[in-house]
């Protein structure tokens, strides 16, 4: 009889393993794809226009300006590090101290100070993000348009990345990170207002062009000088409205005493203006605009009244005693267009510049010059881009972002402990700000007043302008 050995065929796997086989293989497919379309989207170049480009920039520097007002006036200092005990000892760690000790000024870090430390982190985070771009585009290349136009997802991760950084960094970082802003926003200060100069004369200047260039209208020569009759209006409405807000300086803001302050800055912000005025009318500079002289004398009265809206002393300015709430919104609004407006500034200053060391002429270079052709296959070429630099571009956005840190936080002023619930709400308030804005004030009048006078102070140097004897023969 024949003997039959037993059979020892494995028997099948049970099906829960074969599921779990197949989940991790298919989990492992996707987690590849998913990081393989993560590093697509990161490394895709998605090249934008020049001009679409900068208003995505402009658009990073608004929000952040806008985040920071709401977090300066909800009080949140975002040290998440602090909170759960990363941070170690630190000696503006909290809001139980009125100042950061170890710099070379004092810092507010009191209980009404606390959201200045989120505003430090956004403003750190976007000149970190600026400072960054500006190394890797200053040099005259395809790679640097590249980056300046493109890689837009990898930018938003990288400020997201930079922006969570700073959460677990300690205060005394950003307090020496204020302590750099303190000096570099008076130099942009100081690079804004001839900015705005020379927006006055740029406009001035369009506007007679456009009218020489303009069609017989109604048989009037030049369409009737359309332009020139808005540009004479537009100057009478900024004469106007000085000297009625110069009126109203006055009779609300007292003066001597402890309020000299007031009636300095009121006289001498109307000196000037009448000097200037007076010098841009005669022989002296024919190179002179009324309108520049109107445009300048209405924003340093405005600023001279935010200058004297500033000051703390409530003898002196009544508009302390109003409600913080509506003059809170208010800075708010003026604060984020101010910004918008700053940023939108740089990118007209830098293509100007561009075309006048390019010999090209101002004017000559629109931003929107930069063609570009994107191919996403993946034998494409580079995209063909004009080789440029912008890395002046971003240390203007740098100082932006630096600028926006004082801004907001009253140049990092501790107004003291004896701070009321209205001034709390008030941006702005303190002996920094009120002088820092009359001082911005003159330097803003004293820079006008030598574009006036420079032709006639130096002779030998060639501005452009034809000069006539002052006395005739």
């Amino acid at each position: 009889a024949s003997v039959c050995s037993p059979s020892f065929a494995p028997s099948p796997p049970p099906m829960g393993a074969l599921l779990s086989c197949a989940g991790s293989c298919i989990g492992s497919c996707a987690a590849s794809c998913a990081c393989a379309a993560c590093s697509k989207m990161c490394g895709c170049k998605c090249l934008s226009d020049a001009k679409c480009a900068h208003y995505l920039y402009v658009l990073i520097i608004t929000l952040g300006g806008a985040l920071s007002m709401a977090l300066r006036y909800g009080a949140v200092d975002l040290n998440v590090g602090f909170d759960i005990g990363m941070n170690g000892v630190s000696t503006c760690h909290r809001t139980n101290t009125t100042s950061c000790d170890g710099f070379a000024y004092t810092i507010c870090s009191s209980d009404s100070c606390k959201g200045y430390w989120a505003v430090y982190r956004i403003s750190f985070t976007m000149a970190v993000f600026f400072g960054f771009l500006m190394l890797v585009t200053s040099c005259k290349t395809k790679s640097s348009t590249h980056l300046h136009l493109g890689f837009w997802l990898a930018k938003i991760l990288v400020l997201a990345g930079l922006f969570a950084g700073t959460l677990f960094m300690p205060n005394d970082v950003f307090g020496a990170y204020a302590w750099l802003a303190r000096f570099v926003s008076p130099i942009f200060t100081f690079f804004m207002l001839t900015m705005f100069i020379d927006f006055g004369y740029t406009t001035n200047s369009l506007f007679i062009e456009k009218d020489e260039a303009e069609d017989v209208f109604f048989g009037c020569a030049n369409g009737g000088n359309t332009y020139k009759i808005v540009l004479v209006l537009f100057t009478l409405c900024l004469f106007v409205g000085s000297f009625v807000g110069t009126g109203y300086l006055y009779s609300n803001f007292p003066g001597g005493g402890e309020c000299t302050f007031n009636t300095l800055a009121i006289t001498t912000n109307l000196v000037f203006g009448i000097v200037t005025t007076l010098i841009g009318v005669t022989k002296i500079a024919p190179h002179a605009s009324i309108f520049v002289s109107a445009l300048v004398t209405a924003y340093t009265t405005w600023m001279c009244a935010s200058a004297l809206s500033s000051f703390p002393i409530a003898a002196c300015n009544p508009s302390l005693n109003r409600s913080g709430v509506g003059w809170m919104v208010l800075s708010c609004s003026i604060v984020v267009v101010a910004i918008a407006y700053i940023a939108k500034s740089i990118n007209r200053w830098t293509q100007s510049t561009s075309a006048i060391a390019s010999g090209g002429g101002v004017g000559k270079v629109d931003s929107s010059d930069v063609q570009v052709i994107v191919d996403d296959s993946p034998d494409a070429p580079d995209a063909e881009v004009e080789p440029q630099s912008f890395g002046f571009y971003h240390l203007l956005m740098l100082a932006t972002s630096l600028y926006l840190a004082m801004l907001l936080t009253d140049w990092g002023v501790d107004h003291g402990e004896e701070t009321s619930d209205t001034q709390a709400t008030r941006h702005n308030v303190g002996f920094a700000s009120a002088w820092l804005k009359l001082s911005f004030t003159w330097a803003c009048s004293t820079l006008y007043l030598w574009t006036l006078i420079a032709p006639r102070c130096c002779p030998d140097r060639d501005f452009g302008v034809e000069l006539e004897p002052l006395c005739d023969d």
